[in-house]
């Protein structure tokens, strides 16, 4: 049985899986985001990432626009959609 799944289903389930895993399974993480811009390069669909926002410091402690807390976590990302994915064109 051969199933097509939509890029944009696939950006959202590694966004829920980025976010809400546990903090120990970082590895995991990092897997699901090297395989997700794997497809989305392969598909020419890559928009990019920013971290959550719980990796940035909070904005009383910031001496920079949006800098990242000490020893962020990497794999905590949240991927963007293409606009190709979403006006179809």
């Amino acid at each position: 049985m051969r199933k097509t799944v939509k890029l944009t289903e696939l950006i959202a389930t590694a966004n829920r899986m980025l976010a809400s895993s546990v903090d120990s399974e970082q590895a995991g993480r990092l897997a699901v985001s090297v395989l997700l811009e794997t497809v989305l390069f392969d598909h020419g669909a890559y928009a990019g990432f920013n971290y959550l926002a719980s990796e940035f410091l909070p904005a009383s402690e910031q001496t920079d626009t949006n800098a990242l807390r000490p020893n962020y976590d990497d794999s905590r990302r949240r991927y963007f959609t293409h606009h190709k994915l979403v006006s179809g064109s």
